[in-house]
């Protein structure tokens, strides 16, 4: 069977997160073109991990207790503990040829949709993440590195929302209650849903889904020695990793693919905003309003005039504070 039509299995077991984040770059940028693609999992120990275009001291707080590194990928920040399995497919060149984005992350979300159903979970897809009953169960994130294709996601066992919550930079003590608050509505993890399978068993069918999706065969092998020795060494493009002018989201963080939360000051004022998809989900305010205000608010369309003429008879400065609201507010609806 030519090599092209052989997937690798790389178990790398329980590795430092700095080894880890050298690894997949590395594989990546290795790959010859003809070659077939790679699937490297492992655990690492807890650590944030910082998205290439990010900033530590723009995104977390300065005295954040875990481990911080910065990833030669795009996106957000996220936490990655011992308390998932990682998950890195590398495509090759031939594979990704032609293909858009989107089909990149089915080769590694279908297969892994298809395993939570086997296992009794019905994961649905929205977006680039698989859900749960209206929760975030798995993201994933995309790049490409070198002549390769990269689609990284997990399977999340537990989350730790809280210390999660206690890394990130916040405007406010009512900023991360928020916070604290809207991750446990935005996310989920296996243990909140049912006990998790062995590893073994885990893997086994993940592998079997993906052969089936990707239509090749499986080879498990080990990091040969100069792989072993390449990867310690690997350094990033310097021009993949730069100080980043403003957070990934301005003003606050993303919570899921439809929700963020963000605060924003103006001198002694300050506005903070819930949002999910093209809605206000949650609103507070320097300026006081009653539970009515408030609730009218969040049921109008979000746009400066709407709020504005609910905010009128409140204030004479509804159209400055109508516009405050929507200069924090961040929506994503795609």
């Amino acid at each position: 069977m030519p090599d092209s039509a052989l997937l690798r299995l790389l178990d790398l077991g329980l590795v430092s997160p700095t080894f880890w984040h050298k690894a997949y770059p590395y594989l990546a940028e290795s790959m010859p073109p003809e070659s077939g693609p790679i699937l490297l999992c492992g655990r690492t120990a807890a650590h944030f991990c910082l998205g290439a275009h990010q900033g530590q001291s723009l995104e977390l707080t300065a005295d954040c207790d875990i481990p911080v590194l910065q990833r030669p990928l795009g996106g957000g920040g996220v936490w990655l503990d011992e308390q998932q399995l990682l998950l890195v497919l590398i495509l090759p060149r031939h594979w990704t040829s032609g293909k858009r984005p989107v089909q990149w992350f089915d080769a590694l979300l279908q297969p892994m949709r298809a395993t939570y159903r086997h296992f009794g979970i019905e994961a649905e897809r929205i977006v680039h993440d698989l859900w749960y009953q209206g929760k975030k169960l798995a993201g994933s994130g995309a790049a490409s590195i070198g002549q390769a294709g990269l689609v990284a996601s997990s399977f999340l066992f537990q989350f730790p929302a809280q210390r999660f919550a206690a890394c990130i930079a916040a405007p406010s003590e009512g900023f991360r209650e928020w916070l604290s608050q809207a991750l446990t509505d935005a996310m989920t993890d296996w243990r909140s849903i049912a006990p998790p399978p062995a590893k073994c068993e885990l893997l086994q069918q993940l592998l079997h889904e993906l052969k089936s999706h990707l239509g090749c065969e499986i080879s498990q092998t080990t990091l040969s020695a100069a792989e072993q020795a390449a990867i310690e060494t690997w350094q990033p493009d310097e021009d993949e990793l730069y100080p980043a002018r403003q957070r990934h989201v301005p003003h606050g963080i993303k919570l899921n693919a439809r929700r963020f939360l963000t605060e924003r000051h103006f001198g002694n004022d300050w506005v903070r905003v819930q949002t999910q998809a093209d809605k206000l989900e949650r609103l507070a305010l320097s300026l006081p309003l009653d539970a009515a205000t408030q609730a009218l608010l969040l049921e109008c369309i979000a746009d400066s005039a709407s709020l504005a003429a609910v905010l009128q008879s409140h204030t004479n400065e509804a159209a400055l504070w109508a516009e405050r609201i929507m200069q924090t507010a961040y929506f994503e609806t795609e």
